[in-house]
C-alpha cells in the first residue's frame, strides 16, 4: 500500500537507495543490515512466514487488505505474531494510502515485542508530473526507540524517453535513540531504450547528525560512512523480463 500503491506510475523509477537506513541502528530491526534497513517496511524486504493474507477487489477505487502471521510459539498465541492492514483509494490523478504493521520477533523480548509501523501516503498527477508524499512512524515496542520519516518526491518527463526522479526525505529519532537524524536527497535520470530496457544515472546524498558519532548510511551500500555524510553515484542499465 505504501510502496507501489503510493508511487503508482512512478514505481519503475524507484530504487533500493530510496529506502531507509541512516544512523538508526539502535532501533534494532532483527535480521536487517545495521539494525535498520527498510525499518518502516515500505519495501516489504522481510517476508512473513506462516501467514494468511486477504486483498480486496477495487470498489470504486477503494482497496483494502489484511495479513496475519502466526507466531507458532508453544503455549502462546501472541509471541512472534505479525499483523498488518492497509487501505488505498485511487481516483483519477489522486491516490491516498494508509497501512499499519506490528511484527513481534523472537529476538525482541522473547517474541513479546517487536517493530510497529504505521504510515500515510499519497500521490497526485499534475499534467505529466507525478508528485508523491509519505509519512511513517516506526517504534520498537520493547525499547521505546522510534524513528519518523517525512518524504516527498516527483517524477518529471524532461525529454523524449527521458524521465527525472527527484526525492527528499527527513528521518528523525526520539530521545531513546539520542535524537539522531538524517537528511537524504536523490536524483535519478532514466532513458528508455525500449519498452523493457533503460539506462540510468543516480546521485544520492545523505547527511546525518543530532548526536556525536552519528554516521550516514545510504540503503543498499555495504557499510556506513566514516563521517556524517555519504554520497552515491551510480550508472546502470536494466532489462525487465
Amino acid at each position: 500500500m505504501l510502496g507501489p500503491g503510493r508511487y503508482g506510475p512512478s514505481f519503475p523509477m524507484i530504487g533500493l537507495y530510496n529506502l531507509r537506513l541512516g544512523p538508526f541502528g539502535g532501533l534494532g530491526v532483527p535480521g536487517m543490515p545495521g539494525g535498520a534497513m527498510d525499518f518502516d517496511g515500505v519495501a516489504g524486504a522481510k517476508r512473513v512466514d506462516n501467514s494468511v493474507k486477504f486483498t480486496s477487489a477495487s470498489y470504486g477505487g477503494l482497496t483494502f487488505g489484511a495479513l496475519y502471521g502466526f507466531g507458532e510459539q508453544p503455549g502462546s498465541m501472541g509471541q512472534g505474531r505479525t499483523y498488518s492492514a492497509g487501505v488505498s483509494y485511487a481516483r483519477g490523478p489522486f491516490a491516498l494510502t494508509a497501512a499499519i504493521t506490528d511484527a513481534r520477533n523472537p529476538a525482541i523480548n522473547n517474541g513479546n515485542d517487536g517493530i510497529r509501523t504505521w504510515g500515510l501516503g499519497g500521490r497526485y498527477q499534475l499534467g505529466a508530473a507525478v508528485l508523491n508524499a509519505l509519512y511513517t512512524n516506526t517504534r520498537n515496542t520493547f525499547t521505546g526507540g522510534s524513528v519518523q520519516v517525512a518524504q516527498v518526491g516527483t517524477t518529471l518527463p524532461v525529454a523524449a524517453s527521458t524521465t527525472l526522479l527527484l526525492d527528499y526525505q527527513y528521518q528523525w529519532a526520539n530521545a531513546t535513540l539520542n535524537k539522531v537524524h538524517a537528511h537524504q536527497a536523490s536524483a535519478t535520470l532514466g532513458y528508455a531504450l525500449s519498452k523493457r530496457t533503460d539506462a540510468y544515472a543516480a546521485l544520492v546524498y545523505q547527511r546525518a547528525g543530532g548526536a556525536p558519532g552519528a554516521t550516514a548510511w545510504i540503503a543498499g551500500l555495504n557499510g556506513p560512512s566514516d563521517g556524517k555524510t555519504q554520497t552515491l553515484v551510480r550508472l546502470g542499465m536494466r532489462h525487465m523480463f
